[in-house]
């Protein structure tokens, strides 16, 4: 295993991958890893304790309490996650070193990248046999909701532009007290944006749904635009996306050439017709090339059209 930083550490910490950064490792539990006293890994965490929590019978299903990562500072393992995502401390004589490293994994894994969240939530259904329902067949977009305080227990909802009755919807479906504090986990038909491990917003999705029905546009090929040229925040919020998209949408077009036709005739005018130039003259497919490449980016429709934002 490649030596990691501490910063690097914990990073592929949040997305559960094995990590070894000297004395801070962290470790994938799965029906080949066996802990073994002495390994330098566990040393002071009892064994038996561990295989108990996470194998009742060696060998046996895996459940959802089952240990599915372990973070260890020195020998001892100083933070636990479930395959529910629940975080476990458990009891140990820890140095202020190793405090130190509890209290930054239990952040960490408080955290997890939302593609972890989703493996672990795809495993829940699995092992339960369950579906988180069907994408709604009735609308183009969707979400994967969770309850914060069970995140790999989730329901696909659909999303409107209206913010409160769609907190209110994912509130219910998914049985959030606080229609604020929703969790989503995943979503689809929002094109590129969302494939990275940033987190999703409700603010965000809804916005994208307002420029929707504002626009006429599908909601993909805003978010393959959102994806390619991002909005102000890390992750982006919802005013940033809105004010984003009103300074860089140009418009539809039925082809690139076709834009490039109408962005001549603004810039020149009848110039040439008045100097006596043909427009044949005028070489379209270059000036065409050279906007794309420097001045717009276009995302395609399935119809073959372009939508058209400036860079």
């Amino acid at each position: 295993m490649t030596r990691s930083s501490i910063d690097q550490a914990w990073r592929l910490i949040r997305a559960l991958h094995p990590v070894d950064a000297g004395r801070l490792t962290g470790h994938s539990l799965d029906a080949t890893f066996v802990p073994r006293r002495g390994s330098g890994i566990l040393s002071v965490l009892d064994v038996r304790q561990l295989l108990g929590s996470a194998y009742p019978d060696p060998g046996g299903p895996i459940t959802g309490d089952s240990i599915a990562y372990v973070v260890v500072s020195d020998g001892v393992a100083v933070a636990l996650l479930t395959y529910h995502a629940q975080l476990i401390a458990p009891p140990a004589d820890l140095t202020t070193y190793q405090t130190d490293h509890q209290h930054q994994a239990i952040a960490a894994l408080s955290q997890l990248t939302r593609p972890t969240l989703c493996a672990l939530a795809r495993l829940r259904d699995h092992r339960e046999g369950r579906s988180p329902g069907p994408v709604p067949r009735d609308q183009s977009t969707a979400a994967l909701a969770a309850n914060p305080a069970d995140p790999t227990l989730t329901w696909w909802s659909s999303v409107g532009k209206d913010l409160a009755d769609t907190r209110v919807r994912l509130a219910r479906v998914t049985g959030t007290e606080n229609a604020s504090d929703v969790l989503i986990v995943d979503r689809a038909g929002y094109g590129d944006f969302g494939r990275g491990s940033h987190p999703l917003t409700v603010p965000v999705l809804c916005a994208i749904e307002e420029l929707v029905a504002a626009h006429a546009l599908p909601a993909w090929v805003i978010g393959d635009w959102l994806n390619t040229a991002g909005a102000t925040g890390n992750p982006p919020n919802a005013e940033g996306v809105l004010a984003a998209f009103r300074q860089s949408y140009i418009g539809l077009f039925e082809h690139k050439r076709g834009f490039a036709e109408a962005e001549r005739d603004r810039r020149w005018g009848n110039a040439f017709t008045d100097a006596g130039i043909p427009l044949r003259l005028f070489d379209l497919d270059r000036f065409s090339m050279e906007l794309f490449d420097a001045e717009v980016r276009d995302v395609h429709l399935d119809d073959g059209r372009v939508a058209v934002f400036r860079r």
